[in-house]
């Protein structure tokens, strides 16, 4: 014998409409629970940035002032060679604690889809025996610095060729190209791309920063 069953009977909807309920009502706490948790981590990486730039302001305060009294020794008395040099190494020192209390401080303003186009990019042209160590965005993304390091010569101006083809990086010139060998492997090229001129004395400074960074 057939069953039939009337949809239009109360015994029949009230199940329905009970476990909607309890579904909408999940779907609220989770994304109340969400969004408490996405501000407590918000909150949390504001203050650590916050702290961080502080405790680099105020170191870069004091060598500030331990570079001027140098100086000011200097130039009121004869000093040895070695104190010249303690002087620009303090002075070195200073401009990289510079550096990263600006990039600490830089707000977060770059959108994260620029970002994704532009790694997946980069990640798609590195051909073999070259990797890339850092990747930086400047200026909301209008300037760009590649660090890395190769096995193979031939393989940075095929890198170059292939990357200015590609999504996010056509139409982007390379001004910066810089490589020179590495002090402790005789057989690995360390390069710098970037998209803007950098002076003499920035290379000097990322060179140095890449050779004190484990200090």
């Amino acid at each position: 014998m057939k069953q039939h069953i009337n949809f239009y009977q109360d015994q029949f909807r009230a199940p329905i409409i009970q476990l909607s309920a309890q579904h909408i009502f999940l779907l609220l706490a989770g994304s109340l629970l969400f969004i408490v948790i996405t501000s407590a981590s918000l909150a949390a990486f504001n203050y650590s940035r916050n702290a961080h730039a502080q405790a680099y302001q105020e170191s870069l305060t004091a060598m500030e002032h331990d570079v001027q009294t140098m100086q000011a020794a200097i130039q009121t008395q004869k000093v040895d060679v070695s104190m010249q040099r303690s002087v620009r190494a303090a002075e070195l020192r200073m401009e990289r604690k510079r550096l990263l209390l600006s990039h600490i401080q830089q707000p977060m303003e770059e959108p994260q889809a620029q970002f994704s186009v532009l790694l997946k990019g980069l990640a798609e042209q590195v051909p073999m025996g070259l990797w890339v160590d850092h990747f930086y965005i400047h200026s909301k993304g209008n300037e760009l610095l590649i660090e890395g390091a190769t096995s193979s010569a031939s393989a940075l101006p095929q890198f170059l060729a292939d990357l200015s083809r590609s999504v996010g990086f056509n139409g982007r010139d390379f001004r910066t190209v810089m490589a020179m060998r590495d002090e402790k492997n005789s057989g690995q090229l360390n390069f710098v791309l970037a998209t803007e001129t950098i002076k003499d004395e920035e290379l000097k400074m990322i060179a140095w920063i890449k050779e004190n960074k484990t200090k």
